[in-house]
């Protein structure tokens, strides 16, 4: 038995990489549709909304705020059952694809404004899962793994947002009747992502599996049997870090449960698993034991040799550390940041170049490229550059960005040649910086906090993301033809959170 102890071992773990690979698809395909969804559907909205008797921006507005509003609360509140429960993530997945579809059926019906608003707002409800599903990337992959993982995840949502608008020219010439439901290029987009999210909502319940504690049981496993070296190759932080760092010692470090328990859920004869694998309810979790028996796993083990072994409730007050206050506070800069900029485009190339609507889109298509090339960056130094580095570097290139806006605001002539080269300058650095520091920002505070808070931690991302979308357009709205205060501030914002950063700077070695 002791000499076919490695060979299971590896058997589990190529079996567990196998599951995660399968549920990775997925979720990078949700990532993308979420990121889709919103760029399809907002070049239209605005007509939809006419077509059905609204006269008042404001309509609009509304049923944009009316998304981002379901999205924030549904993240929080998606985000904490997750980190309560963590068996229960794949009955969550799936009921927020179901949601979208309803969302989605009731956005293609419109009978009136209101109906497509409602529509949205349930939409934004279904998307709190980005939260969730970000979260079991994080619980679900080792540090070396994740930034990997989380950028392509981010990657996928921004693809999605640059790809999206393409997706209407095939819709274009659509316009008949079914009845009384009118279906045209407003309304298809409707129809389009309630067959995906139906779709979706399929393979979500054959294919998708509780990775992220599906991960942790394997860590446990391996722990309680003394393989501290495999376990160094999978974990998170280090097991010999503090107590705030072990993913074991979440909440009170004095509740342990003994082994037996904690896998007697998990662990079963195959001759008991041979005929409930065929069926298996959302909220049940899959073991690595279901498939490959673990003989190395005894009946009962002491708390004293399984340091790894014990049952952690997750807590707010490990994401009131300092350096995950600075990471959180970081997004809410680096999208407002990022929101004033994207604002202030349209009527400056307007008033200060001439250029219209096309030289908008192409503009706009520009910058996606190079949010795209900022995340392949990140990949592929991660493994020789720590996320500290990226960070500080994404905030060098958005205050050299920021700089060049307000040189080319305030000393350079509107029309000329190099206040237009300044201008498209300033915005590389800045699309070019922002995402960098963004999605390594995001990684380091996973690694920083264990697996019972990523659901929170997502969620609380979320949030601070939302914060600048909402007043970052305000603020630019407000000064556009300011450009001192309206850049100034920003700047200021910036340094303290870039101030922030470096004094916490040492307390953030994932």
């Amino acid at each position: 038995m002791g000499e076919s102890t490695p060979l299971l071992k590896d058997q589990a773990i190529k079996q567990f990489r196998k599951r995660r690979w399968v549920t990775v698809v997925i979720i990078f395909f949700m990532a993308f549709a979420i990121g889709a969804e919103n760029a399809v559907i907002l070049p239209t909205a605005w007509k939809y909304l006419q077509s059905l008797g609204s006269t008042s921006e404001l309509d609009l507005g509304i049923l944009i705020s009316a998304f981002n509003v379901a999205s924030l609360i549904s993240s929080i509140f998606f985000g904490w059952i997750v980190d309560k429960w963590m068996h229960l993530c794949k009955l969550v997945v799936f009921v927020g694809a179901i949601i979208q579809a309803i969302g989605s059926i009731m956005y293609f019906l419109g009978f009136d404004k209101w109906l497509i608003i409602s529509g949205r707002f349930v939409c934004g409800l279904g998307s709190g899962t980005l939260t969730v599903i970000l979260a079991e990337l994080a619980r679900a992959t080792s540090n070396d793994e994740r930034t990997k993982y989380l950028t392509l995840g981010f990657g996928c949502r921004q693809v999605g947002l640059l790809l999206g608008p393409a997706y209407n020219l095939p819709l274009h010439g659509v316009n008949t009747n079914f009845g009384n439901i009118r279906v045209n290029e407003e309304s298809m987009p409707g129809l389009v992502f309630a067959v995906f999210w139906v779709v979706a909502s399929v393979f979500i319940f054959f294919g998708y599996e509780n990775i992220g504690e599906q991960y942790i049981t394997l860590l446990r496993t391996l722990e309680a049997k003394g393989d501290s070296e495999t376990v160094q190759l999978l974990s998170y932080p280090s097991l010999e870090d503090s107590e705030k760092r072990a993913f074991a010692e979440h909440g009170d470090p004095t509740a342990t449960n003994n082994a037996n328990d904690l896998y007697s859920n998990h662990v079963n004869s195959s001759d008991s698993n041979a005929g409930a694998r065929a069926r298996r309810p959302l909220t049940e979790t899959r073991s690595i034991a279901d498939d490959i028996p673990l003989p190395y796993v005894d009946d009962e083990l002491d708390e004293e040799e399984t340091p790894l072994v014990q049952k952690g409730s997750s807590s707010f007050r490990e994401l009131l550390l300092d350096s995950i206050v600075v990471v959180l506070f970081m997004q809410l800069i680096l999208f407002f940041c990022q929101y004033v900029v994207e604002t202030i485009i349209p009527p400056t190339m307007q008033t200060n170049f001439g250029l219209g609507t096309q030289a908008n889109s192409l503009f706009y298509l520009l910058i996606g490229c190079e949010a795209i090339l900022s995340f392949a960056f990140v990949i592929l130094v991660r493994k020789r550059i720590s996320d500290r580095i990226v960070i500080l570097a994404g905030n060098v290139l958005l205050v050299i960005g920021l700089i060049f806006h307000l040189v080319t605001a305030m000393v350079l002539k509107p029309h000329s040649e190099n206040a237009l080269s300044f201008f498209i300058a300033s915005c590389t650095l800045i699309f070019l910086g922002i995402p960098m520091a963004s999605v390594s920002s995001v990684t380091l505070g996973s690694k920083l906090i264990g697996p019972e808070s990523q659901g929170k931690m997502q969620a609380l991302r979320r949030v601070a993301t939302s914060l600048g979308l909402i007043l970052g357009p305000l603020w630019a709205g407000s000064l556009v033809h300011e450009p001192l205060p309206l850049y100034g501030v920003t700047l200021i914002l910036v340094f303290i959170q870039l101030i922030l950063f470096l004094l916490s700077y040492s307390r953030m070695h994932a």
